[in-house]
């Protein structure tokens, strides 16, 4: 997840057993995951471009992560990123839950 301090969301939920790892995912390589390839059972995921979220509110909180050079390709160019980090990472049958939103 994008750090708050970079425009991101604080978590809601603290777990002992759940791993928040907070960094701008398009900068973001498999070897910078805490987890050896191939040791993951499952995981989660929801693209959200949130350039294009704080340009929309005019939010006080401004984005500074990395941004894709076409705002209109910035959404595909995080999906394809998260599969990448997740299908490294995903163990042979594991499960990946990608949530689509549409507006």
């Amino acid at each position: 997840s994008l750090p708050p301090d970079m425009g991101g969301f604080p978590m809601a939920v603290a777990y002992e057993r759940l791993n928040v790892q907070f960094h701008d995912l398009l900068g973001l390589q498999s070897d910078d995951l805490p987890c050896p390839d191939a040791s993951i059972d499952i995981c989660v995921a929801d693209a959200q471009n949130l350039c294009n979220f704080f340009k929309q509110r005019s939010a006080p909180i401004r984005y500074r992560g990395l941004k894709a050079q076409s705002r209109s390709l910035g959404i595909w160019a995080l999906t394809v990123k998260e599969c990448e980090l997740a299908f490294a990472k995903l163990r042979t049958g594991g499960a990946f839950i990608f949530r689509f939103g549409w507006r």
